[in-house]
């Protein structure tokens, strides 16, 4: 058994490939991205990474949505409104029609 130390380094090696396996796929990526990041996340700072996903995909491929005084599940809890945030986003990314059908796309 590995001490406590060496075990999370190991596994932040392995998280850390797994991450750069992943990005070299994003430039590939064709649909719209929303990134939702909340403004209070002590696990990791999540504002600067949806920053960074943006300049990685381009702004006109990835929006960046963030929750004021969210942590890192800003979503779970009652300071977003995840479904205005989503129909929003669809509207403006342009498919508003295919997620939500035609009589939902002009809301």
């Amino acid at each position: 058994t590995l001490p406590p130390r060496d075990f999370m380094c190991a596994r932040l090696a392995h998280l850390e490939d797994g991450c750069a396996q992943v990005e070299a796929g994003w430039a590939d990526l064709q649909p719209p991205v929303l990134v939702i990041a909340g403004t209070a996340d002590a696990l990791l700072d999540s504002e600067r990474e949806a920053q960074r996903l943006q300049r990685i995909l381009g702004k006109e491929r990835c929006a960046v949505h963030t929750v004021d005084g969210a942590g890192h599940a800003g979503t779970l809890d009652q300071r977003c409104e995840l479904t205005s945030v989503l129909e929003r986003w669809t509207k403006e990314a342009g498919i508003a029609r295919a997620l939500f059908g035609a009589d939902q796309s002009n809301r």
